[in-house]
C-alpha cells in the first residue's frame, strides 16, 4: 500500500487505536538501536528504515544488499505467503495449532469474520458492511447503488467503539478520534451548506417556472381576444360568411369563459 492511498486508508477506515500502532510501528522502524557493535546488524536495522511516503508499510526484516544500491522499495517487500507464514507462527506461540489438514483459528479471514460479525451484530446496514469489507455488491444491488465515500465514513464512525479492542481505553479522547470527528462535522455542514442551497435554487426555478406559465397564460388570453376582435370585424364585412363566422366567434368565447 503506497504513499497517498495509505494516507487515506489510515485517515479514513482504521480505528484510532489500529492508527497508533501502524504510527508507533514506523516510528519502532526508524528508530531501532543495535545493542551491539555489530556492522550487519546495523545494515539490517538502516535498510528497514522509512524513508518516503511511497515506502511499503510492512518490509522483509532481513532485506539483500541489493536494496543499498538501488533503492528500490521492490527488493524489501513482502512475499505472497509472509502474511500466512506470521500467522502460522502466531498460532504456534499462542499453542493454537490445529492439526493437520485443518485451518488455523489464527488466520487472516478469521479478522476478517469477526470484523464483520462486529458490524452487522451492532446494526450496521448489510450494504455498508458489505462496502466495508470491499465486497462487490450483488448485480441487483450492484446496478442502482452508488456509494456516496463521505457518508460510508460518517457510517463507520459509529462502529469504531466496538471495533476498538482495547476496551480500556476512551477513545473519545483520542487525537485521531476527535480528528475524525470534527473533519466529519466540517462534512455535515458542508452537506448542509449544499442542500439548502439546492433547496433555495429548486425554490427559485419553481418561481421562475411559475412565472413563466403566467405569462403563457396572459400571452394566450391576449392572442384568443385579439383573433376575436378580428373575427367580428370580419364578420361585418363578409355576410356571406357570417353564420361559419359566427361559429369561430362562438368557440373562441367559449374557450374564453373556460380559461
Amino acid at each position: 500500500m503506497h504513499g497517498k492511498v495509505f494516507s487515506l486508508f489510515l485517515q479514513d477506515h482504521n480505528t484510532p487505536e489500529a492508527s497508533r500502532a501502524i504510527i508507533e510501528y514506523l516510528k519502532f522502524r526508524n528508530n531501532r538501536i543495535s545493542k551491539r557493535k555489530n556492522a550487519y546488524r546495523d545494515s539490517q536495522l538502516e535498510k528497514q528504515k522509512v524513508f518516503s511516503d511511497d515506502d511499503y508499510l510492512f518490509i522483509n526484516s532481513r532485506i539483500q544488499k541489493e536494496y543499498v544500491e538501488s533503492g528500490n522499495d521492490e527488493d524489501r517487500k513482502l512475499k505472497d505467503n509472509t502474511f500466512l507464514e506470521l500467522y502460522r507462527s502466531i498460532s504456534e506461540k499462542c499453542n493454537m495449532s490445529s492439526e493437520k489438514g485443518k485451518y488455523n483459528v489464527i488466520r487472516s479471514h478469521n479478522l476478517r469474520r469477526c470484523f464483520y460479525t462486529t458490524l452487522t451484530n451492532n446494526g450496521c446496514n448489510y450494504i455498508v458492511a458489505e462496502l466495508l469489507m470491499g465486497h462487490k455488491l450483488p448485480k441487483t444491488q450492484g446496478g442502482y447503488y452508488r456509494t456516496n465515500p463521505e457518508k460510508l465514513r460518517l457510517e463507520y464512525q459509529k462502529y469504531i467503539p466496538y471495533l476498538t479492542i482495547q476496551k480500556e481505553l476512551d477513545i473519545s479522547v483520542s487525537p485521531d478520534f476527535i480528528k475524525m470527528k470534527e473533519r466529519n462535522a466540517e462534512l455535515e455542514k458542508d452537506n448542509y451548506i449544499k442542500n439548502v442551497e439546492r433547496d433555495e435554487i429548486q425554490r427559485m426555478e419553481a418561481k421562475f417556472n411559475g412565472r413563466i406559465e403566467q405569462m403563457d397564460y396572459e400571452m394566450s388570453q391576449i392572442k384568443m381576444k385579439h383573433n376575436l376582435q378580428i373575427l367580428k370585424m370580419k364578420q361585418k364585412f363578409e355576410p356571406e360568411n357570417k353564420n361559419k363566422i359566427q361559429k369561430m366567434i362562438d368557440t373562441l368565447e367559449d374557450a374564453l369563459r373556460k380559461s
